[in-house]
């Protein structure tokens, strides 16, 4: 019998894993070999390459500032081919400054703004920034979350923890 395999990239899992981001990889991985699937795991750091079609699924988790910053940094080798692997519906999980970093800007707490790779079209303020509204400006998002998928009627549990508000772009979808 031919053995079922997935290989599975971590985008920088040694520096943007503020929230346990591994555990996701742990998670797949456990769930993966319930039904005789195994995952081959790299992890892509800084300097190291990256090729679309080497991979079957993406994660890329959260950091904090410092460690956006330093990935920031990096990410522009990368991003023709983080832009073809979306392009051609790869699968990806990118959380929190993952996520961030996939969009055009970050904004940090100190009003700084990096750039991210602008692969996909979303952007991210800080709370206390003056394009916010007063009602959204000023709290720190923190808790326990429920989100229902209008699309397929799923209903999804979580965490957030952000210092900033992503605004999707032309085409994305929450």
């Amino acid at each position: 019998m031919t053995e079922y395999k997935l290989n599975l990239g971590h985008l920088y899992g040694d520096l943007m894993n503020t929230y346990g981001d591994y555990g996701n990889y742990l998670a797949l991985k456990y769930y993966a070999e319930q039904i005789g699937v195994k995952i081959n795991y790299k992890l892509i750091s800084l300097h190291d390459p990256f090729k679309a079609d080497d991979y079957d699924i993406l994660l890329f988790g959260g950091g904090q500032d410092y460690e956006e910053e330093v990935v920031a940094k990096d990410l522009p080798q990368k991003s023709g081919e983080i832009k073809k692997y979306i392009e051609n519906n790869g699968s990806l999980l990118a959380v929190c400054a993952g996520f961030q970093l996939l969009g055009s800007t970050i904004q940090f707490a100190d009003g700084k703004t990096i750039e991210g790779i602008g692969v996909m079209p979303h952007k991210t303020v800080n709370l206390n920034s003056p394009k916010l509204t007063d009602r959204m400006r000023g709290k720190r998002l923190i808790g326990n979350i429920v989100i229902k998928n209008n699309e397929n009627g799923e209903t999804y549990h979580g965490f957030e923890n952000h210092q900033g508000r992503t605004f999707l772009g032309k085409g994305e979808k929450h």
